[in-house]
């Protein structure tokens, strides 16, 4: 995350929303540097367990009282993935009534064609119930 500060030599607050607005990642960046107001930038380490929108707000506090003030909230895509983390393992799952592969690829973080092709479908509109489908 980067952005311009308006505090003079000041930490600007840092947090990450999931969907249900609870905080799953928080951080500090200083904004402004010797007497000067300016640019700040912070990476953020936030924990999600399925890519989603989120939303991180930055903010600093007042010197005066402990304020919020010059609060930001900017919506965002938050992901699972991590560079350089293994992939999980594939999952085995049973079709259900009222299943599809659109419903399952959102649930289980991945695309339609990545269920395909690890299961030979060759119709994605047609799967069974009971049907057992590996989920890569």
């Amino acid at each position: 995350m980067s952005g311009q500060s308006d505090t003079f030599e000041g930490n600007v607050q840092i947090r990450v929303f999931d969907r249900a607005y609870r905080v799953v990642g928080t951080g500090t960046a200083t904004g402004g540097t010797n007497g000067t107001y300016g640019s700040f930038s912070a990476s953020i380490t936030y924990t999600v367990r399925v890519t989603q929108t989120g939303i991180v707000e930055a903010y600093f506090r007042s010197a005066k009282d402990g304020s919020v003030m010059g609060q930001a909230d900017v919506r965002v895509r938050l992901t699972t993935a991590t560079p350089g983390t293994e992939p999980r393992p594939p999952i085995t799952y049973v079709v259900q009534r009222g299943d599809n592969l659109f419903r399952l690829a959102l649930r289980y973080n991945t695309t339609i064609h990545a269920i395909a092709n690890a299961n030979n479908i060759a119709n994605i509109n047609l799967i069974f119930v009971g049907q057992k489908l590996v989920i890569p």
